[in-house]
Formats: C-alpha cells, structure tokens, sequence
C-alpha cells in the first residue's frame, strides 16, 4: 500500500496526474478512438437492443452503405469492444480564465469525446489532454455554439 501511495504523490508532485498535457498538432478528422465505450456507464458484455438496428461491417463509409444484418428488437449480442469517430469536434470559446489549463477568455477549444463525468478529450493551444475536466461547472467558462 505504501509504494502505491508514494508513487501516486510523486506524480502529482511533478504536475503529472490527469492534467498533464501533450503537446501535439490538432488531430486530424475523423479522430478514431478504438477501444472507446462509446456513452456514460457503458460496459462492454450482453447488450440488448431497444430497437431494430443495423449492423455494418465497417465503420468506414461504404460505396453502398448497406448493413450486413439488422438486430430486432429485444435481440441479444455480446459487446467485446467499442469506437468513437469524431467527425467534427464540439469547439467552444473561453468567455473566461480557468487558470489550470491556462486557458485565456477568448481561447478555443476542441471537444472530441466525452470521457463521462465531465471529462472530455480535447486539444487547445498546441496541447491534447486525455482527462480535460469540464466537471466543475463548464458552462460558466464558454458558450455553446447555437448547432453542434
């Protein structure tokens, strides 16, 4: 127990932890994260579809874009990975400071996927960051824009 608290306050002691940012160019579209369970309080096993769905081979676009089967309603699969495509990320723009991640009113930034609880991948000012927490009342930093 104690080794692992060590390490835990070392990385924090070096500004490492969920704020640490890479620095890196803007991804590049679509943003494919493989192994993403794709909502909040998603968990990979037994899902049961609510509705009729198709099933694709591919998530890549499709000359004809036909599924290879379609789910009915009530039909059980086994979910063993997932995947987020980010076609177009959320952008918003600063209407104020939050000083943690030097982030100036007027600043943009690029929402990609949301982590759940607040926490999205994103990419501002030359810098990614896995863990972006928008927990603490988000809203009052920036504005929507009025589509998504």
């Amino acid at each position: 127990m104690a080794p692992l608290l060590l390490l835990a306050v070392f990385l924090f002691a070096q500004g490492g932890g969920i704020y640490a940012p890479v620095r890196a160019r803007k991804p590049r579209l679509p943003k494919v994260d493989r192994g993403a369970c794709p909502f909040e309080g998603c968990q990979f096993g037994t899902w049961t579809a609510q509705t009729a769905i198709p099933v694709y081979s591919t998530w890549k676009s499709q000359p004809s874009g036909n599924p290879v089967r379609t789910l009915q309603k009530g039909e059980n699969i086994t979910a063993v990975t997932g995947i987020h495509i980010t076609y177009k990320p959320t952008r918003i723009q600063m209407t104020s400071a939050i000083p943690k991640y030097h982030l100036q009113a007027g600043d943009t930034v690029l929402l990609y996927m949301s982590q759940g609880e607040g926490f999205y991948t994103a990419w501002f000012n030359g810098y990614w960051f896995e863990n972006f927490d928008g927990s603490g009342g988000l809203k009052r930093w920036f504005r929507l824009p009025e589509k998504l």
